[in-house]
């Protein structure tokens, strides 16, 4: 268990941590968690919790993410989001770094939408997703 301190900053209205994780070919589970508050209101605390799970296998799967799909997984023109749930699912494309590289897209209940990468390189890609029930983000390869 080890303990720091992060250094302040002035988020903008989305702000990203970057965790570079080295598992050295060992599996696991490891929680992370960061105190964050306001520095003018240092009484309103908050925890974010990170849990970060490293695991081994010899192909990349179709991910499943609460209720809503992306396949194919890898994505060479499009990948696809797919909403089976009865509530409407935003969804957006970015950068391994957390940019933003598309619009934002409200896919409807029982309804698919296809977010364009053809134009993109190769690389790792996240599809980041959101409900009133959920927030998640699944890593897509582009090849």
């Amino acid at each position: 268990r080890e303990a720091g301190n992060m250094a302040p900053f002035k988020a903008p209205e989305e702000a990203f941590i970057k965790i570079t994780v080295a598992p050295q070919g060992l599996a696991g589970t490891a929680v992370i968690q960061y105190a964050v508050w306001n520095l003018k209101a240092p009484t309103q605390r908050d925890t974010l919790t990170l849990n970060i799970v490293v695991n081994w296998g010899a192909s990349v799967q179709e991910q499943v993410a609460g209720t809503a799909r992306v396949y194919p997984n890898p994505a060479a023109g499009f990948v696809h989001v797919f909403n089976p749930a009865q509530e409407p699912v935003q969804a957006v494309l970015r950068s391994i770094d957390g940019k933003q590289l598309g619009n934002v897209v409200t896919v409807a209940p029982s309804r698919e939408v296809q977010l364009p990468m053809k134009h993109l390189p190769s690389g790792v890609y996240l599809v980041a997703l959101h409900s009133e029930t959920y927030n998640t983000v699944i890593r897509v390869v582009h090849p």
